[in-house]
């Protein structure tokens, strides 16, 4: 092979394509159709979609692992730290969730995953509550030796955690330390992550069984007992799942997950907590929909916003630098022709990777039936395992870097969703919108949007309003 001493620059000598002549061109091909209407397109977030994108469209980026770490919150990307691969396990009870997670474990999860059930995220006691609550969604837990039961011969000093416990947090995590106690595993050597966001309850409840001011002064309580004894234990998830589960939008997603984070922000500082004891025990729980390239550009964006709100708090680098878990969506799943949730499954594991997500969780196909069982985990995890191992997924730092079109999308995405984080801010507050119905009433809005063009064909799900399987019992 001959070496280009000379350093010549690759087809060198073919001019470079003029876009003015391009344009013309196509205007040509048009017949006075005008270019916006023809080959413009808009997304469900309003945003344009171009047919083409050149170099003058992407902003100045920074490198990964630099400010505002659009491209990576680190400089090697998923090279050295790779994301931690986490499944749901949405089993009822203590022996089936037990089961579960010890096969998860020997088959590639590396990161335990515990959800309690509607009942306990929602704060009913199993024996007295809501009975079509206990069980669903989740791990019903209503004395200690269910913890027992769950956790038997289950290391977790050994590898990384999510508990999703809603209102029932704070007694919640007094049980399962006190059983990891036993087992002489010390709070110190823990690593995870706990959703603990009552905004985000009360979005989808319209109340909570607790008052929001007692569960601030419970966030403070368990980030100071944290900062002490598991340092390495964020204690204030941040769920946005709830707003694009409803039908909502990336830019809605975004804007009210950044909006409840920055009212926890100053509601902790307010009960005497630093701004970087607040912000470094922040992390986001994020759903990942079938809009490939916008579900990118979401995790992208919302590294960027993040590190530019805590900036603006004097908070240090190490706060600005956002940790995502990131797990698929259920809002576009289907009950009829479940396979084709594979697929779906697939693609939405993919855009997280390439978003760049630090966990990873994919939903059993056959979940929205309430029938996931051992073969539909064992797909849902093997899918991000394939992407991992065989499609070196892990292998480049940030593989949609210099992309033109997705560096568009995401300032693009951010600058969008900053628009509607200020208008949250001039109503007062994350809180102050839930209680006038502001994000409800966005997302309705979005919802039916997207209902009608699914409807209309201008939205397409395969095995429902196209290429359906007629031959399927209802």
């Amino acid at each position: 092979m001959e070496t280009n001493t000379k350093h010549q620059k690759l087809l060198e000598e073919f001019s470079a394509p003029d876009f003015k002549k391009w344009l013309e061109l196509v205007d040509s091909q048009l017949k006075g159709v005008p270019f916006e209407k023809k080959l413009v397109t808009k997304t469900i977030e309003g945003l344009p979609i171009q047919p083409i994108y050149l170099k003058k469209d992407a902003r100045q980026l920074s490198a990964p692992g630099q400010f505002p770490y659009t491209r990576s919150s680190k400089a090697s990307g998923s090279l050295v730290n790779k994301w931690e691969v986490s499944q749901r396990i949405n089993c009822p009870t203590a022996k089936q969730f037990n089961e579960a997670i010890k096969n998860d474990i020997e088959n590639g999860i590396t990161c335990i995953n515990l959800v309690l059930d509607q009942a306990g995220r929602s704060g009913y006691d199993p024996e007295v509550g809501v009975q079509e609550k206990v069980g669903k969604g989740g791990l019903s837990i209503s004395v200690n030796e269910d913890i027992e039961t769950a956790l038997y011969n289950i290391d977790f000093s050994d590898q990384p955690f999510q508990i999703d416990a809603g209102v029932s947090t704070v007694p919640f995590l007094g049980l399962l330390f006190a059983n990891l106690k036993k087992q002489n595993v010390l709070a110190k050597n823990l690593k995870g992550n706990v959703i603990f966001d009552p905004l985000s309850i009360l979005a989808v409840n319209s109340d909570l069984r607790l008052p929001l001011e007692n569960l601030y002064d419970q966030i403070v309580n368990l980030t100071k007992w944290a900062k002490n004894k598991a340092p390495d234990l964020k204690t204030l998830g941040i769920d946005s799942r709830p707003y694009l589960e409803g039908g909502g939008s990336a830019v809605q997603e975004l804007a009210f997950s950044v909006a409840t984070a920055v009212e926890y922000l100053r509601e902790l500082q307010n009960r005497g907590l630093t701004i970087n004891e607040v912000a470094s025990n922040i992390s986001f729980t994020v759903a990942t929909g079938s809009d490939f390239f916008m579900e990118i550009a979401k995790l992208r964006a919302l590294r960027s916003i993040w590190a530019n709100v805590v900036k603006a708090f004097d908070g240090n680098i190490a706060s600005q630098k956002a940790t995502i878990y990131s797990c698929s969506a259920r809002y576009n799943k289907t009950i009829h022709d479940p396979t084709v949730n594979m697929l779906r499954n697939t693609t939405e594991a993919f855009s997280s990777i390439l978003g760049g997500c630090d966990v990873l969780s994919v939903e059993p196909f056959n979940d929205i039936q309430g029938q996931a069982d051992a073969f539909s985990r064992r797909i849902a995890r093997n899918t991000q395992l394939v992407l991992k191992e065989e499609c070196a997924g892990d292998k480049v730092v940030d593989p949609v870097g210099g992309s033109w079109f997705v560096e568009n999308l995401t300032s693009e995405l951010a600058e969008t969703a900053w628009n509607l984080f200020q208008e949250i801010e001039k109503l007062g507050g994350m809180t102050a919108a839930l209680k006038a119905g502001f994000p409800q009433k966005t997302i309705k809005e979005t919802h039916v949007k997207r209902s009608r063009e699914l409807a209309q064909l201008k939205i397409v799900s395969v095995g429902t309003n196209k290429y359906a399987n007629l031959e399927e019992a209802p």
